[in-house]
């Protein structure tokens, strides 16, 4: 609250139809406390400002997304998200949201493609090989699955969710007994790290 305060300030201090350097990241700031405050109009409203203010920056438009898929508009989210990706090809969150969104639409390929692109930009996240395990699971991909799994123990060999994630792969490959191990695996690090 006192947030929003202190940034409506700064917006009402600009004396009106001027512009100033900093008027497009206040409105973007505030907007993202209306956001944590669950007030999407609000946010909204603020995004949209300071994306007219500063067009090309994708930052308004991925939060223009965000909100929409709080409120489970995925579709929408799914338009602003790209609008954040046209301004930026490069910007993974955005890329990696879309393809979230994609996923709650069960439009698993089209997710599985928005992951490859992240990938393609922080091809050692292993985050991205994660999320894009768990499409291919849903969409019974079981081998590229474990692939996608096999990547993310690499980069990060300490997170338990990466070999729950390769065991249910190998399940559905038939393959309990290594499924079994790689499920011992990521209970030790449970058991050691609290993860």
């Amino acid at each position: 609250s006192e947030a929003i305060k202190s940034l409506t300030d700064a917006i009402q201090a600009i004396p009106s139809g001027e512009a100033s350097n900093y008027l497009a990241e206040a409105y973007l700031k505030r907007g993202i406390c209306w956001h944590y405050q669950g007030q999407g109009i609000l946010a909204r409203g603020d995004f949209d400002q300071a994306s007219g203010i500063n067009y090309e920056d994708p930052l308004a438009y991925f939060w223009l997304g965000i909100t929409y898929a709080q409120e489970g508009n995925f579709r929408e989210a799914i338009n602003h998200y790209s609008d954040a990706v046209a301004k930026n090809p490069s910007y993974t969150l955005a890329l990696v949201n879309r393809g979230l969104a994609y996923v709650q639409l069960k439009a698993l390929q089209k997710a599985v493609d928005n992951f490859n692109e992240a990938i393609r930009v922080e091809p050692s996240n292993p985050e991205l090989f994660y999320k894009r395990g768990n499409a291919h699971l849903l969409m019974e991909e079981y081998q590229k699955g474990a692939d996608s799994f096999a990547l993310s123990i690499l980069n990060n060999p300490q997170d338990a969710k990466y070999y729950q994630g390769m065991a249910q792969a190998l399940r559905g490959l038939g393959k309990d007994d290594l499924a079994r191990e790689y499920e011992n695996q990521a209970q030790q690090l449970v058991g050691g790290s609290g993860q």
